[in-house]
């Protein structure tokens, strides 16, 4: 018997971009990495291994090789952690196709090993996202209250971004924070 491996696809929106205007998405990178070529990488992983394709969103789902072609970007973002922990057990290895926006528990251990294939070039990559939010879990009325708020940005070097803390439409605070690298 041939050892399984799972070659899982991300499908979230985000790999519907292309790496820059004019150039093929990032699902059609990955599409074009498995199939196409001198010696097409589902075929070669084929002779060794048996291999189990996946579409990565918000669920993790069983696809056919014939499906691949009309496979579209258009599922929310899915979490590893718990696509990983579905695998355990089925698979010997992942191999994920993704551009990384995936949630992970990084705490949480799945005991899985995972190579992943970054698709997309780094140096055109722009993004700000909200790292983690940190607040009590009470809190009384008329008591200050601290929020410790991480953001991140990929590509906005020397950005200078409005935060907003809102209730509602109502506006609790604001500040500006400058993005010194990325």
């Amino acid at each position: 018997l041939l050892p399984a491996i799972a070659v899982l696809l991300d499908t979230s929106q985000s790999m519907g971009q292309p790496e820059r205007p004019g150039k093929a998405s990032r699902l059609e990178e990955a599409k074009t990495l498995l199939t196409e070529g001198t010696n097409p990488l589902l075929k070669s992983l084929n002779e060794r291994f048996e291999v189990r394709l996946y579409g990565v969103s918000e669920s993790l789902r069983a696809i056919e090789v014939k499906e691949l072609a009309g496979l579209k970007a258009e599922g929310m973002k899915g979490n590893l952690s718990e696509i990983l922990k579905e695998l355990s057990g089925k698979n010997t290895l992942a191999l994920l196709f993704s551009d990384g926006n995936l949630k992970w528990n990084e705490g949480q251990s799945t005991n899985h090993p995972l190579i992943t294939v970054p698709l997309g070039s780094p140096g055109e990559y722009k993004d700000i996202l909200i790292k983690a939010v940190k607040a009590p879990s009470l809190a009384f009325r008329g008591r200050e209250v601290m929020i410790d708020v991480s953001i991140k940005s990929y590509g906005y070097t020397g950005l200078t971004l409005p935060v907003l803390l809102k209730e509602g439409n109502k506006l609790l605070t604001a500040k500006n924070i400058r993005f010194n690298t990325s």
